[in-house]
């Protein structure tokens, strides 16, 4: 993947293996790493964009409504819904207050409820455990990056606006797997504080609230942690909290290189951040820290004709003069979503790993570099069988 000269996920005429190259060692050589996950990670687990999450959300709401009148301003909330797809905040404040109006039991709070919802809708598609198989997740390529850097003596903080746990989980099963005793600390927005002496290790931060799959109390109805941030009222009321949290995480001794990641890079609480940093470098602030940015390109309407690589490169030059406005140290644009992890893939195996911090297990040498080459040789092994070929020839 380094030095990569195909154009299968950016135009040969749009010159980035530079910046990819530069970008890769900065953060793989960085002491402190933040990893700001936006809503296309959960993507990665669910398959839900905030549209078809909000959609599943009044499905269920329907399927739970008592009367004609609840049955029928859910439908029409649905409609409404789809149709105005591209508003998800407005929409998400639309089913907010008609959970509130509809609720089932009063003797619950509506941020009970709420969390219930997501909960439903959140892992409602969750089959053996995982949605899709791990070797092709984001979230498990993050998840690998994570546990990677911090055996190798960085400190990982991870933010996330999503509600899920998936990237927790991947991360507990990583650690439990190399029998390792790095610790994992969550934190949700009731208990936002960080200091110095507790960033050892990896801190989950969840900006927006945490929302578990199963409660740890078989006899408890609370699925959630910490206050849930989803109606337009909610995020105007967390705003300040949110900014003040995410600049106690970055005002340290060690400024971090902060990787963005599934983000649209259109939440006012991150562009705020982005910009006092902006601020902070220009003035000559040591503390400042560095960014990268890994994005795919907006999908082709399959109803068009192909755009050639002038169009791209129009594209991205745009998109670039944003984000250096905005303050965005290193832009990495892939053609395809999926392409995403091929950076997280070359940051695991470029990160060092100190033979005196690998690990033993079950008798043998075990570290997660290996156990990630292990894995690409048998894909490998698994992409060299005729039967396997023939299908991909069909398919193609």
């Amino acid at each position: 993947m380094l030095g990569r000269q195909d154009d299968l996920w950016i135009p040969e005429t749009y010159d980035t293996d530079s910046n990819f190259g530069t970008a890769l060692s900065t953060l793989t050589n960085a002491s402190r790493i933040l990893i700001y996950c936006g809503a296309g990670v959960s993507n990665a687990e669910t398959g839900l964009t905030w549209h078809s999450l909000l959609h599943e959300m009044t499905s269920s709401l329907l399927n739970e409504a008592k009367s004609p009148e609840d049955k029928r301003l859910a439908k029409a909330l649905q409609a409404h819904i789809d149709r105005y797809w591209y508003a998800p905040q407005q929409n998400a404040t639309l089913v907010a207050e008609f959970l509130d109006s509809m609720r089932t039991h009063r003797r619950l709070t509506y941020q009970t409820e709420l969390g219930q919802l997501l909960s439903k809708s959140l892992y409602s598609r969750r089959q053996g455990g995982r949605l899709f198989k791990p070797q092709i997740s984001l979230t498990w390529q993050i998840a690998l990056f994570s546990v990677l850097a911090n055996l190798a003596g960085s400190h990982v903080v991870i933010i996330t606006t999503n509600y899920d746990t998936f990237l927790e989980t991947q991360i507990k099963g990583f650690v439990k797997l190399i029998k390792s005793n790095v610790s994992i600390k969550i934190y949700h927005n009731y208990s936002p504080g960080m200091s110095e002496e507790s960033s050892r290790g990896i801190q989950i931060h969840y900006l927006h609230g945490r929302v578990e799959y199963k409660s740890r109390s078989k006899s408890s109805v609370k699925k959630h942690q910490g206050s849930l941030v989803f109606s337009e009222q909610e995020y105007f009321k967390s705003r300040a909290k949110t900014r003040r949290w995410l600049e106690r995480l970055t005002d340290t001794d060690t400024p971090p290189v902060v990787l963005i990641v599934g983000s649209s890079l259109l939440d006012p609480p991150l562009i705020n951040w982005l910009q006092l940093n902006n601020q902070r470098r220009s003035s000559g602030d040591i503390k400042a820290f560095k960014s990268i940015v890994l994005q795919s390109l907006d999908p082709e309407p399959l109803s068009e004709n192909s755009k050639n690589d002038d169009y791209w490169q129009d594209h991205l030059e745009i998109a670039k003069a944003r984000l250096n406005q905005i303050g965005i140290d290193y832009y990495i644009p892939f053609r395809c979503f999926s392409d995403v992890i091929a950076f997280l893939q070359d940051a695991s195996i470029k990160v060092s790993i100190p033979p005196t911090r690998r690990l033993y297990g079950k008798g043998k040498l075990v570290g997660l570099r290996d156990i990630f080459n292990t894995w690409t040789k048998s894909a490998s092994y698994a992409l060299q069988e005729k039967e396997c070929a023939d299908k991909i020839c069909i398919a193609y």
